[in-house]
This record gives C-alpha cells, sequence and structure tokens, in this order.
C-alpha cells in the first residue's frame, strides 16, 4: 500500500507538473501553445477522471490544430473526444479519425493517439 499511495503522490505531481508547463506555453499567446495547452488539460483532465471537463477541452484543441493545419493532431483530439464520448457519435468520431489516418499510412491509429494525446 506504500507504493501504491506514493505512485499516487507521484503521478498527481507529476499531473501538476504538465499543467504548469502548460501554462508557462499557452502565455506566449501562439496559436500553436494554446493548442498544445488544452490538448496538455485535456489529458490531465482524464488522468484524474473528470472526462466531462475533457471533451470540451479536446474540442477546442481540435479545432485548434485544424485551424493550424495540424490535420494528424485535430484527428487525434477529436478520436480522444470520441473515446470519451462514447455511443454512436463516440464510435463515429473514432471511426472517421481512424479511417483518416490509415489513408495518412498511420499503422495504428489507438498508439498514434496515445503518443500525441497519453491520458
Amino acid at each position: 500500500t506504500q507504493a501504491a499511495a506514493r505512485w499516487s503522490a507521484d503521478r498527481e505531481t507529476l499531473l501538476r507538473v504538465a499543467e504548469r508547463d502548460a501554462r508557462l506555453l499557452a502565455k506566449e499567446g501562439v496559436p500553436l501553445a494554446v493548442a498544445f495547452f488544452d490538448l496538455a488539460f485535456a489529458g490531465t483532465a482524464v488522468a484524474r477522471g473528470q472526462r466531462e471537463r475533457a471533451i470540451p477541452l479536446f474540442e477546442r484543441a481540435e479545432q485548434a490544430f485544424a485551424a493550424l493545419a495540424m490535420r494528424l493532431h485535430a484527428a487525434v483530439a477529436r478520436r480522444r473526444r470520441g473515446e470519451l464520448l462514447g455511443g454512436d457519435e463516440g464510435r463515429a468520431l473514432i471511426w472517421s479519425c481512424d479511417e483518416w489516418m490509415i489513408t495518412e499510412e498511420v499503422r495504428n491509429p489507438e498508439r498514434m493517439a496515445a503518443m500525441l494525446a497519453p491520458w
């Protein structure tokens, strides 16, 4: 149980560090930095079990990345949102992202999402 408690404390520390770094990045005011801020905060929200908080953050990240013509990052944010939404809507988002990624020669869309937007 000590190891579990230590992991939990270390995990929260790491999440806070990630959020702090994302805030510093967003202060730059550069659209790319803001997109990564939303993506990072969505991931930390999911890690804390705050799925409803993460959904609009993933959507904002998706829109920001799309505006920057960063299609892969936009697709990953949309896929993550689909995973959180679930149901028919979520499955449709995941399917459309996976289909697009495969046409772009991404061999494993799920792993790509895990790499670019871990939670």
